[in-house]
């Protein structure tokens, strides 16, 4: 992928997201993952995107953060076209709590200033308690300074994913991309996580890929990805 050679613009607002006739397939691969799609996103906006496992949901992350290019279409966001903005462009307005997580081998408090480092003591209990976690990291010996293991081995699948969101919340970026947020959480903990997130930044533009239809009451509308097209779950073809 070609990174910009000239100094990236400024995102203007509102930071709409547009998508206009975009295909996209993995190098050495010929099937399209998206063919021709179109939507928009506007700023302010919580919007599910569903579809089967396997159908190609997470890769429109993979395209936002400029990790692949895309072979045809335009995407704008902030009305300036996407590949203008480096990854680490994006990141300071997108952050994304990833399905394919790395977490180094450090504490909580190391992995949380990663996203913040000038967050304190309150703030990172604060931002735990959102993704329910504060209270298994102050009964824990060490509480902030306990460690997580290499890639998170020390935790459940349910707490490292749950603290990658911690990461993705503490950044304070304007849109936030969530994929499968909430997997292998109960029925309960889920919706807790869920109302307490969109009570705490009621700001944030919200993205949530999920194939959980338990999110989809938390979002204001849902698109469906099927057949390359990602559409409004009620135009699903």
């Amino acid at each position: 992928m070609a990174t910009p050679t000239a100094p990236a613009p400024t995102p203007e607002n509102p930071l709409d997201l547009s998508i206009q006739n975009v295909s996209f397939r993995y190098p050495d691969t010929q099937q399209w993952v998206l063919h021709n799609a179109s939507f928009s996103i506007h700023q302010g906006e919580r919007v599910a995107l569903v579809g089967a496992s396997g159908i190609g949901k997470s890769s429109l992350i993979s395209i936002l953060s400029r990790f692949y290019p895309y072979q045809e279409g335009e995407i704008s966001f902030g009305g300036k076209d996407l590949r203008q903005f480096s990854t680490e462009d994006l990141s300071k307005s997108i952050s994304v709590a990833a399905q394919n997580f790395h977490l180094f081998n450090g504490t909580f408090r190391d992995t949380l200033q990663l996203a913040d480092p000038d967050a304190d003591d309150g703030q990172m209990y604060e931002t735990l308690r959102i993704v329910q976690l504060e209270e298994f990291v102050r009964v824990s010996p060490h509480g902030l300074n306990t460690r997580i293991g290499d890639e998170g081995l020390a935790l459940s699948g349910g707490q490292a994913r749950r603290l990658v969101l911690a990461q993705a919340l503490l950044r304070k970026a304007p849109w936030l991309v969530l994929d499968e947020p909430t997997e292998g959480l109960d029925q309960k903990i889920e919706y807790t996580l869920m109302q307490a997130l969109i009570t705490a930044r009621p700001d944030a533009t919200i993205l949530c890929i999920t194939h959980r239809r338990t999110l989809v009451p938390f979002m204001d509308r849902t698109l469906t990805l099927a057949g390359g097209q990602i559409c409004p779950a009620e135009e699903v073809p």
